[in-house]
Protein backbone atom coordinates (compact mmCIF):
# COMPACT_ATOMS: atom_id res chain seq x y z
CA UNK A 1 0.00 0.00 0.00
CA UNK A 2 1.06 3.19 -0.74
CA UNK A 3 1.22 5.39 1.84
CA UNK A 4 1.46 9.39 1.70
CA UNK A 5 1.86 11.97 5.07
CA UNK A 6 0.66 14.89 5.69
CA UNK A 7 3.06 17.41 7.66
CA UNK A 8 5.92 15.05 7.50
CA UNK A 9 8.14 17.50 9.43
CA UNK A 10 6.18 17.16 12.44
CA UNK A 11 6.63 14.77 15.85
CA UNK A 12 4.21 12.63 14.46
CA UNK A 13 5.51 12.97 10.66
CA UNK A 14 8.97 12.00 11.47
CA UNK A 15 7.70 8.66 13.60
CA UNK A 16 5.60 7.65 11.02
CA UNK A 17 8.55 8.35 8.02
CA UNK A 18 10.36 5.37 10.50
CA UNK A 19 7.09 3.04 11.22
CA UNK A 20 6.64 3.21 7.32
CA UNK A 21 10.31 2.48 6.69
CA UNK A 22 9.88 -0.72 8.71
CA UNK A 23 6.63 -1.56 7.30
CA UNK A 24 6.77 -4.77 5.13
CA UNK A 25 2.65 -3.91 4.28
CA UNK A 26 2.69 -0.52 3.66
CA UNK A 27 5.88 1.99 2.30
CA UNK A 28 5.89 5.83 2.07
CA UNK A 29 5.08 7.39 -1.19
CA UNK A 30 5.04 11.32 -0.55
CA UNK A 31 5.85 13.28 2.39
CA UNK A 32 4.31 16.41 2.49
CA UNK A 33 5.01 19.82 3.89
CA UNK A 34 3.41 23.42 3.58
CA UNK A 35 3.87 25.40 0.86
CA UNK A 36 6.11 27.85 2.60
CA UNK A 37 8.31 25.33 4.57
CA UNK A 38 11.62 25.30 4.14
CA UNK A 39 11.50 21.81 4.30
CA UNK A 40 11.07 21.28 1.29
CA UNK A 41 13.54 18.91 -1.32
CA UNK A 42 14.93 17.58 2.23
CA UNK A 43 15.37 14.03 2.48
CA UNK A 44 12.39 12.40 4.24
CA UNK A 45 15.09 9.47 5.22
CA UNK A 46 17.36 12.81 6.78
CA UNK A 47 14.88 14.43 8.32
CA UNK A 48 13.50 11.10 10.60
CA UNK A 49 17.22 10.40 11.43
CA UNK A 50 17.32 7.42 9.61
CA UNK A 51 19.30 8.25 7.09
CA UNK A 52 19.10 8.85 3.55
CA UNK A 53 16.04 7.44 1.66
CA UNK A 54 14.03 7.87 -1.80
CA UNK A 55 11.91 10.33 -1.37
CA UNK A 56 12.09 14.14 -0.44
CA UNK A 57 9.68 16.67 1.30
CA UNK A 58 7.22 18.05 -1.66
CA UNK A 59 5.32 20.84 -0.67
CA UNK A 60 1.80 20.20 -0.34
CA UNK A 61 0.53 22.22 -3.35
CA UNK A 62 2.40 19.65 -5.68
CA UNK A 63 0.49 16.37 -3.84
CA UNK A 64 -1.14 14.34 -6.54
CA UNK A 65 -4.35 12.51 -5.87
CA UNK A 66 -2.09 9.41 -7.40
CA UNK A 67 0.75 9.80 -5.46
CA UNK A 68 -1.25 7.86 -2.27
CA UNK A 69 -3.52 4.86 -1.51
CA UNK A 70 -3.57 6.65 1.77
CA UNK A 71 -3.26 9.37 3.49
CA UNK A 72 -1.99 9.92 7.18
CA UNK A 73 -2.84 13.41 8.91
CA UNK A 74 -0.79 14.13 12.31
CA UNK A 75 -0.98 17.54 11.46
CA UNK A 76 -2.56 20.81 13.24
CA UNK A 77 -6.33 21.47 13.35
CA UNK A 78 -5.94 24.94 11.75
CA UNK A 79 -5.20 22.51 8.45
CA UNK A 80 -7.33 19.92 8.96
CA UNK A 81 -10.05 21.32 6.75
CA UNK A 82 -7.73 22.01 3.84
CA UNK A 83 -6.81 18.42 4.29
CA UNK A 84 -10.03 17.06 4.71
CA UNK A 85 -10.92 19.00 1.45
CA UNK A 86 -8.35 17.93 -0.52
CA UNK A 87 -8.68 14.44 0.09
CA UNK A 88 -12.72 14.10 -0.12
CA UNK A 89 -11.70 16.13 -3.77
CA UNK A 90 -9.45 13.49 -4.67
CA UNK A 91 -11.54 10.48 -3.36
CA UNK A 92 -8.29 9.95 -0.98
CA UNK A 93 -9.18 7.62 2.35
CA UNK A 94 -7.22 8.87 5.46
CA UNK A 95 -6.18 7.89 9.02
CA UNK A 96 -6.42 11.43 11.12
CA UNK A 97 -4.77 11.22 14.65
CA UNK A 98 -4.71 15.65 14.62
CA UNK A 99 -6.31 16.47 18.07
CA UNK A 100 -7.86 19.48 19.85
CA UNK A 101 -10.06 19.64 16.62
CA UNK A 102 -13.09 22.58 18.15
CA UNK A 103 -16.97 21.94 17.04
CA UNK A 104 -16.85 23.43 13.09
CA UNK A 105 -13.44 21.43 12.26
CA UNK A 106 -15.02 18.27 14.27
CA UNK A 107 -18.27 18.99 11.83
CA UNK A 108 -15.97 18.82 8.72
CA UNK A 109 -14.81 15.69 9.66
CA UNK A 110 -18.27 14.20 9.71
CA UNK A 111 -18.89 15.62 6.32
CA UNK A 112 -16.17 14.30 4.82
CA UNK A 113 -16.77 11.14 6.06
CA UNK A 114 -19.80 11.01 4.43
CA UNK A 115 -17.58 11.29 1.00
CA UNK A 116 -14.41 9.14 1.85
CA UNK A 117 -13.43 6.36 4.52
CA UNK A 118 -11.84 8.19 7.36
CA UNK A 119 -10.43 6.42 10.46
CA UNK A 120 -10.46 8.61 13.22
CA UNK A 121 -8.67 8.55 16.73
CA UNK A 122 -7.49 10.94 19.46
CA UNK A 123 -4.64 8.34 20.31
CA UNK A 124 -3.99 5.24 18.35
CA UNK A 125 -2.18 3.19 21.47
CA UNK A 126 -3.81 -0.20 22.17
CA UNK A 127 -3.33 0.92 25.90
CA UNK A 128 -5.22 3.96 25.58
CA UNK A 129 -7.99 2.37 24.22
CA UNK A 130 -8.41 -0.59 26.43
CA UNK A 131 -8.27 1.97 28.97
CA UNK A 132 -11.13 3.78 27.87
CA UNK A 133 -13.01 0.45 27.87
CA UNK A 134 -11.83 0.34 31.38
CA UNK A 135 -13.20 4.22 32.00
CA UNK A 136 -16.32 2.90 31.06
CA UNK A 137 -16.60 0.38 33.14
CA UNK A 138 -15.76 2.19 36.18
CA UNK A 139 -17.72 4.84 35.98
CA UNK A 140 -20.79 2.29 35.27
CA UNK A 141 -20.23 0.62 38.46
CA UNK A 142 -19.55 3.65 40.21
CA UNK A 143 -22.38 5.84 38.94
CA UNK A 144 -22.52 9.45 40.95
CA UNK A 145 -20.93 7.60 44.18
CA UNK A 146 -17.66 9.24 42.98
CA UNK A 147 -16.13 12.26 41.64
CA UNK A 148 -13.77 12.48 39.26
CA UNK A 149 -10.79 14.13 37.97
CA UNK A 150 -8.30 13.24 35.14
CA UNK A 151 -4.95 14.71 35.56
CA UNK A 152 -2.22 14.58 32.96
CA UNK A 153 1.40 15.55 32.02
CA UNK A 154 3.13 16.27 28.72
CA UNK A 155 6.37 17.12 27.15
CA UNK A 156 6.45 20.79 26.84
CA UNK A 157 5.95 21.15 23.09
CA UNK A 158 2.04 20.03 23.99
CA UNK A 159 -0.07 23.17 23.06
CA UNK A 160 -3.37 21.88 23.12
CA UNK A 161 -5.11 21.50 26.60
CA UNK A 162 -7.12 19.34 27.89
CA UNK A 163 -5.13 16.81 25.17
CA UNK A 164 -7.56 14.65 22.72
CA UNK A 165 -6.78 11.92 25.20
CA UNK A 166 -7.76 13.23 27.91
CA UNK A 167 -11.12 14.47 26.23
CA UNK A 168 -11.29 10.96 24.80
CA UNK A 169 -11.67 9.39 28.71
CA UNK A 170 -13.42 12.58 29.88
CA UNK A 171 -16.16 11.89 27.22
CA UNK A 172 -16.29 8.18 27.55
CA UNK A 173 -17.29 8.80 31.29
CA UNK A 174 -19.47 11.38 30.49
CA UNK A 175 -21.23 9.05 27.39
CA UNK A 176 -21.58 6.34 30.34
CA UNK A 177 -23.25 8.43 32.79
CA UNK A 178 -25.72 10.13 30.45
CA UNK A 179 -23.80 13.49 30.91
CA UNK A 180 -22.58 16.11 28.30
CA UNK A 181 -18.76 16.47 28.76
CA UNK A 182 -19.32 20.16 27.42
CA UNK A 183 -21.62 21.31 30.20
CA UNK A 184 -20.17 19.04 33.02
CA UNK A 185 -16.03 19.64 32.76
CA UNK A 186 -14.49 21.79 34.88
CA UNK A 187 -11.14 22.57 33.16
CA UNK A 188 -7.50 24.06 35.05
CA UNK A 189 -5.86 24.56 31.59
CA UNK A 190 -8.28 24.66 28.39
CA UNK A 191 -7.20 26.01 24.51
CA UNK A 192 -3.90 26.48 22.92
CA UNK A 193 -0.79 27.45 24.59
CA UNK A 194 2.56 28.35 23.16
CA UNK A 195 5.19 26.29 23.69
CA UNK A 196 6.47 26.14 27.66
CA UNK A 197 9.51 27.89 28.89
CA UNK A 198 12.30 25.04 29.40
CA UNK A 199 12.62 25.93 33.07
CA UNK A 200 9.68 26.62 35.27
Amino acid sequence: MKVGLFGANGRMGRVLVEALDLSEDAKLSVATVRDDSPWIGLNVGELAGIGKKAINCTALSDLNGNDADVMIDFTLPSVIESNLAWCVKNNMPVVIGTTGLNDAQLAALDEAAKHIPIVFAANYSVGVNLMLSLVRQAASVLGDTADIEITEAHHRFKQDAPSGTAMAIGEAIADELGRDLKTCAVYGREGKEPERDQVQ
